[in-house]
């Protein structure tokens, strides 16, 4: 499958897994990308930057996808990029929703790397095939690791299918679904109990778009269970889905934290007491130095990929290189160098 030189696409979504597995796949394939973390933040970056096609989740806080599909229409008539929808929720009645609200596309969640790339390729102008060209499951990838062997409650093949093949991003979306999800169950009981339906239904939403994406199938039929019954207004019929769920949740979490987290421990040891890559850092310093000079809103790419570099290490500057991501992200190009000189006179020390 071929893929589009330079295009640069917006991901508007608000789920870290959803935004570790779409800027990895989309990257690999040769694409530029930005995340925006809800509608609002979408609507502000298509103001700035001029992007080739957006994906837009649908169920995002302070402003939905719809909403934001809405004001990019009204703000950029005729000027506006593609927008295709993206959404747990596969009925003809949500596409043709999604077709009326301006929409020009719609990919299901937990998403098809075959789907995903042929849908781009459908959108996105003067596409040809470029030397990052990518095919589904055309990733090398190491002997299986044997915490991947077994894992209960997840079907491996699927999940790793969700990935492209690759058991590197297979594992950091199993670590951040432990850190994300491992109690959404006590979380959708207790929005319940204090009668936040909405926060009960989005969490359950979410779980269920996170399972389907890491192969957890029996999760994500219990989550669509208590999301349809939240939905539909029959709270008197929750109980047992809200039993199955914490059942098939707590299976999933056990062998987590048992198979994938334990080994992660001990990797994240081995990182703290291994020296920085000097030069690494120092090359993403320069990139962000010019970038921010430039006013490039990418800039927040740079900074993040410096705050996980140090944070990896556990180094005391984490927490400037933790101020300087949260400058890019808003766009405050002078705060951003004024904290990159601070955090190079740190470093000189």
């Amino acid at each position: 499958m071929a893929s589009v030189n330079g295009g640069k696409i917006l991901v508007a979504e608000d789920n870290i897994i959803n935004q570790i597995l779409a800027e990895d796949l989309l990257t690999q394939a040769g694409f530029e990308v930005v995340i925006a973390e809800n509608g609002k933040k979408a609507v502000e970056l298509v103001e700035a930057v001029k992007f080739d096609l957006i994906l837009m989740d649908l169920q995002m806080p302070e402003m939905d996808g719809f909403e934001a599909t809405r004001i990019i229409l009204e703000t950029q008539p005729g000027q506006h990029p593609p927008i295709i929808a993206m959404t747990a929720n596969a009925l003809t009645r949500d596409r043709e929703r999604c077709i009326g609200a301006g929409m020009v596309d719609h990919i299901a969640k937990p998403i098809d790397p075959d789907v995903l790339f042929d849908t781009l390729l459908k959108w996105i102008p003067d596409g040809d095939a470029g030397p990052n060209s990518i095919e589904s499951n055309s990733i090398e990838s190491n002997t299986t690791d044997d915490a991947f062997v077994c894992l209960a409650g997840i079907d491996i093949d699927a999940g790793l299918a969700r990935m492209n093949g690759s058991q590197e991003l297979y594992t950091t979306v199993l670590k951040q679904f432990f850190q994300d999800h491992s109690t959404d169950d006590q979380i959708i009981a207790r929005a319940i109990s204090q009668n936040d339906i909405p926060l009960a239904q989005r969490t359950a939403h979410t779980l269920k778009g996170v399972s389907g994406g890491i192969g957890a199938k029996a999760l994500y039929d219990s989550a669509q269970n208590v999301e349809t019954a939240i939905k539909d207004d029959q709270l008197d019929r929750l109980e047992p889905f809200m039993e199955s769920l914490t059942r098939e949740l707590s299976l999933v979490v056990k062998d987590l934290e048992e198979k994938i987290m334990a080994q992660a421990l001990g990797g994240t040891e081995e990182i703290r007491h291994s020296a920085i890559d000097m030069e690494k850092l120092q090359r993403l310093m320069n990139d962000f130095e010019r970038m921010a000079r430039e006013m490039d809103p990418d800039m927040d790419g740079k900074a993040k990929q410096i705050h996980r570099l140090l944070e990896r290490h556990d180094s005391p500057l984490k927490k400037i290189s933790g101020t300087l991501w949260g400058f890019a992200e808003d766009f405050d190009f002078k705060q951003a160098l004024g904290t990159l000189e601070e955090l190079k006179c740190e470093l000189d020390r």
